[in-house]
């Protein structure tokens, strides 16, 4: 059975690149790097544990960055296509997770606990009512700009080219 380097994700027969992370397979994984427990002096296996689902991959993205900041490594799986997600501004993510060293799970948990949630803005420093409303109009006219972008390469260029072959030839 063929496997995933990055993600160890196992594939049936037939595959060849991995969905989720677009790199060939192997037909076998190397050996699990060893990490030393110093209290006892073994060697142990440290696999991957679940720290959380995100369903916007800009948040994904903020707390992985926190987590390597604090030199905890961090392995992402995202569901849906991740070079359009990045393209296209988390558009078409439908979901992210992160995993973390199993041994560092729960100190990774009690450090994204102890960050503060938001900060508080001085109501004369943050925008007003105004340009909040002006900000949002913005937001949504550039998603919808994002989506016709995709919509138009998707389905207007292949329509486009099935009606000239059609009716020019």
């Amino acid at each position: 059975m063929p496997f995933c380097l990055q993600c160890c994700e196992e594939y049936r027969e037939g595959f060849d690149t991995c969905a989720d992370c677009g790199i060939p397979l192997v037909e076998k994984l190397p050996p699990v790097p060893e990490l030393e427990d110093t209290e006892q002096g073994k060697v142990v296996y440290d696999p991957p544990a679940r720290l959380g689902s995100y369903a916007d991959g800009a948040e994904a993205d903020i707390v992985a960055a926190l987590l390597e900041s604090y030199d905890i490594p961090v392995k992402r799986k995202t569901w849906g296509g991740q070079a359009m997600t990045n393209l296209y501004g988390n558009l078409l993510t439908m979901g992210t997770e992160l995993y973390v060293p199993a041994r560092l799970l729960e100190q990774t948990r009690e450090l994204l606990a102890a960050q503060p949630a938001e900060e508080e803005i001085p109501e004369d420093k943050g925008p007003g009512e105004e340009e909040w409303e002006e900000m949002v109009k913005t937001a949504g006219r550039q998603r919808r700009i994002n989506f016709w972008l995709l919509f138009g390469i998707f389905w207007g260029l292949p329509i486009a080219i099935v009606l000239y072959l059609l009716f020019i030839k």
